[in-house]
């Protein structure tokens, strides 16, 4: 979004998390809606699209140059939007790439 949709924005963020993490949420949120599904199955589509956002061509799914990067691996979802806030409030960057 930062790359292409909204390349002018003051604050842009590229959150990420470990593919393991991502997958677990994934599957518990499918779960939680009564879907049947596997954790192997969960863990294919998310490498599948990931694989396909990545590389496709218009608006590949690349952190902006200006973006500060978010690993939200071991953070809830609480902590996450604290850190963004902090960041546009003024705080400091580094604090992100912890």
């Amino acid at each position: 979004m930062g790359t292409v949709v909204f390349p002018d924005a003051e604050c842009k963020f590229f959150i990420d998390a470990d593919p393991g993490v991502r997958a677990g949420r994934r599957y518990r949120e499918r779960q939680e809606r009564g879907e049947s599904v596997s954790r192997q199955a969960v863990e294919k589509e998310l490498k599948k699209r990931d694989d396909q956002d990545m590389t496709r061509t218009l608006a590949p799914l690349v952190p902006a140059k200006d973006a500060i990067l978010l690993d939200t691996t071991t953070l809830t979802v609480v902590e996450v939007v604290e850190k963004m806030v902090k960041t546009i409030e003024g705080g400091d960057k580094k604090t992100l790439k912890e």
